[in-house]
């Protein structure tokens, strides 16, 4: 394990929210050996005033903790797959073969998070291994786990109607489906991602609770993830050369991983003894906003002086954020010009030519 996080790094991918983004770069530099270093990737192609607020961020805190926590300022913002390729077979990486991807809504709340799911990677590692991940609270299958061994399914019930819809309907790849309660559907836009209080709900369980989280994962022996079912990579252990090998011509690193992984009947381990936080997906955001100020009280007096934020997401000075993202847009506004949502098209087909035809990895 120990000669596994030697040639280990953490690749954080970034994009709009910063508030979250603080989080898990506050936590990640409490919670990580110093020795793994952390590569942070901004990946917002807009700039707007929440991109600018990230790419300050990653500024300040690269600055506070130098040669571990690295800006990632060589690679063009493109969507994850491209962008995370370029980066780990980017010069700058080639001494890695081992990478922990995390995004920048998740984040760890133990402090051998990461030797576990190396451990785990290593002896698992019988040449049909894809990755480990931990126990995500806000994830599809996660969640599903959670409530079983928590024993919250008559709660669960009580919070749900009996019959719901999980899924989507995406020609040759995915039907959406009807879940009977006490079923949790734990696949792609499984139940917890379509229900935005139901997140809200395990976070009350989970992320608010953090001693209680830990205590009542840090019996529960590893699981096999079933491949068949996509999971999502918001926290992944895995090696480097993986993600060259997986690529299938599609553009989305989850679809891809989940093809890949089905497909080659690769293994999924989830060290259940890892709690991990995901705070919302993107359909979640609005309705799962007001819970950040919580978080940020909860591990601001959880974590004590582990924890370093910089910037202060109280309830009391939100306002200051406000009036700031209130100035910004009026500039904004000002200066645009007309040709922006074309640019922003280009820029798309640009990357995905780049992709395509002068990929390197």
């Amino acid at each position: 394990m120990i000669q596994i996080l030697d040639k280990s790094c953490i690749v954080l991918l970034a994009c709009k929210d910063y508030e979250s983004t603080q989080l898990t770069i506050a936590h990640l530099l409490a919670l990580t050996p110093a020795s793994v270093p952390i590569y942070f990737l901004p990946n917002s192609m807009e700039d707007t005033f929440e991109s600018m607020c990230v790419k300050e961020l990653g500024t300040i805190y690269s600055n506070l903790y130098p040669h571990r926590f690295i800006y990632v300022n060589w690679i063009k913002p493109s969507f994850p797959y491209q962008s995370i390729g370029d980066l780990l077979f980017s010069k700058q990486l080639e001494k890695y073969e081992y990478i922990c991807k995390i995004d920048d809504d998740v984040f760890p709340i133990t402090e051998n998070w990461i030797e576990k799911l190396a451990e785990s990677f290593a002896k698992n590692d019988d040449g049909n291994l894809a990755y480990t991940t931990g126990l995500i609270n806000n994830n599809p299958w996660g969640f599903g786990e959670i409530v079983e061994a928590f024993g919250l399914k008559e709660e669960y019930t009580s919070i749900i109607p009996k019959t719901t819809f999980a899924g989507k309907n995406i020609p040759g790849y995915m039907n959406k489906k009807e879940v009977v309660a006490p079923n949790i559907d734990r696949g792609g836009f499984g139940t917890v991602w379509q229900f935005p209080h139901l997140a809200k709900w395990i976070h009350e369980k989970t992320t608010l609770l953090p001693q209680s989280f830990i205590e009542k994962t840090a019996n529960l022996s590893e699981k096999e993830v079933d491949n068949k079912l996509r999971y999502s990579i918001g926290c992944m252990f895995f090696r480097k050369r993986s993600w060259a090998d997986i690529h299938s011509g599609a553009y989305n690193d989850e679809k891809i991983w989940h093809l890949y992984c089905m497909k080659n009947n690769k293994r999924i381990i989830s060290v259940r003894s890892v709690p991990i936080v995901h705070l919302f997906f993107f359909n979640q955001r609005l309705s799962n906003k007001m819970i950040v100020h919580e978080v940020f009280t909860t591990y601001k007096k959880f974590l004590k002086d582990r924890v370093i934020y910089v910037w202060d997401f109280s309830t009391e000075n939100k306002l200051f954020f406000i009036e700031e993202r209130l100035s910004q847009i009026e500039s904004m506004i000002r200066s645009r010009k007309y040709g922006h949502g074309l640019a922003m098209r280009f820029k798309k087909i640009l990357n995905k030519v780049r992709f395509t035809i002068f990929r390197k990895w």
